[in-house]
């Protein structure tokens, strides 16, 4: 879903849980579905701020909001909505049909390095590193600090790769040195008049064989 920095703000402190949006021309089911996750955005396309659940969604008409929604739509007075929608959508039309859309945080939210590194980390992007004198949006601020649970997968998948990496060189220089070996009995088996050269040959291909299958599991 996309809402304006200053609307995101205000999802983040937990002082917006409801939304309204216009009924589109013979639309009867809002595309957004109760239990349903959806990104928060401030544009289409744009990088995924948090996650949030949708809760309840009912049809209507857009005058019918009452002051707690007004509250929930994170505005202190219903005039403050109304000149919020009016500047959106250029008119406030009260028997308009919308989409009354209650949700709720799904997933940690956005943690930004702050300006003081003494603090750590901040949600506060007026605070963030890389903050000016204006009030900054997410998207202006670099870099956003990874969650825990991602900074513990991201590690885990560089320990896989490092060992996957390990355990390429090993089995080379295992190879290496059954090469190494087989020559040795190739001239052992020669002065002998025995011909091994069909033997070292399958061991090799099974030898490679062995290292192509391990980086394959690896990949």
């Amino acid at each position: 879903m996309i809402f304006s920095p200053t609307l995101v703000k205000k999802i983040l402190s937990g002082r917006k849980t409801e939304t309204r949006l216009p009924v589109k021309a013979a639309e009867t089911i809002c595309r957004y579905k109760p239990g349903r996750h959806y990104a928060l955005q401030h544009k289409c396309g744009g990088r995924e701020i948090t996650r949030i659940e949708i809760l309840a969604v009912e049809r209507q008409c857009l005058g019918d909001i009452t002051f707690e929604s007004v509250r929930c739509e994170g505005f202190k007075t219903t005039d403050e909505f109304r000149e919020y929608w009016i500047e959106l959508y250029g008119h406030f039309d009260p028997d308009q049909d919308v989409w009354a859309i209650k949700f709720t945080l799904k997933g940690d939210p956005i943690r930004l390095l702050a300006r003081d590194s003494s603090r750590g980390y901040v949600e506060d992007v007026s605070q963030a590193l890389g903050a000016g004198t204006r009030v900054a949006t997410p998207s202006d601020i670099e870099p956003e600090a990874v969650s825990d649970q991602d900074a513990g997968l991201y590690t885990e998948d560089a320990r896989e790769r490092f060992n996957a990496g390990r355990q390429d060189e090993i089995a080379a220089q295992q190879a290496r040195r059954l090469v190494n070996k087989m020559a040795k009995l190739q001239l052992e088996a020669a002065k002998m008049g025995v011909d091994i050269i069909p033997a070292l040959k399958r061991a090799i291909r099974e030898t490679q064989a062995e290292i192509v299958s391990k980086r394959q599991a690896a990949a």
